[in-house]
């Protein structure tokens, strides 16, 4: 690390989880000191206890179908930014690219066919984790449990796939706490968070 330091920038940031013990001991050694900013906690759920899907009048919630690429990059731009750079291309591209399964992408609609929130899974067969990543809705549908929903829906489906446990890993500071009020509500627990170091040439 020495070397990289060397000829890097002046200044260096670099986050891990507070247990990975190894890898914080090996940059404070080369001079990284904590420093505050925003931080992630991973919070985690036996699917064994995933509620029921608990959706509201006039909604209802299934998965992506093949083709359905445009509407589903639409929700989400929606949803997080009208700027995103999740286009429908991309989003094309990304449901042909594994571990992508549009079987654990789930969409929330309105009565007209209006696609309001929606959450994407992604399933390791290997260690039976499902990380839920991302999970938005559309600020005029807001208020109704409705990214909870789809959420839940997505969950279900990645169980009956053969997950056992669920992965989170929302925003745990006070600057955004929703997405974290919001796995909690599902049954969602956290456990550790991430911790940001700082490397200044200097110091």
């Amino acid at each position: 690390m020495t070397a990289a330091l060397a000829e890097s920038s002046d200044e260096v940031t670099a986050s891990t989880l507070e247990t990975e013990t190894v890898v914080i001991d090996v940059l404070t050694d080369h001079g990284f000191t904590e420093v505050e900013s925003p931080w992630f906690t991973h919070h985690h759920l036996d699917l064994a206890d995933l509620p029921a899907v608990d959706l509201a009048e006039g909604y209802a919630v299934r998965a992506v179908l093949a083709g359905e690429h445009e509407q589903r990059a639409a929700v989400h731009r929606a949803a997080w930014s009208p700027t995103s750079r999740v286009t429908a291309a991309a989003y094309e591209r990304l449901m042909t690219t594994p571990p992508y399964r549009p079987d654990l992408d789930h969409v929330v609609t309105t009565a007209d066919g209006e696609w309001v929130a929606s959450c994407c899974v992604w399933l390791d067969p290997t260690t039976g984790v499902a990380l839920a990543e991302p999970v938005g809705c559309v600020a005029e549908h807001g208020g109704r449990g409705l990214a909870s929903a789809a959420s839940v829906s997505a969950l279900t489906a990645a169980r009956d796939a053969g997950a056992t446990a669920g992965l989170v890993c929302p925003r745990g500071d006070d600057g955004y706490p929703g997405p974290a009020r919001l796995y909690r509500r599902i049954g969602f627990a956290p456990g550790a968070r991430t911790r940001t170091y700082r490397w200044r040439r200097g110091d």
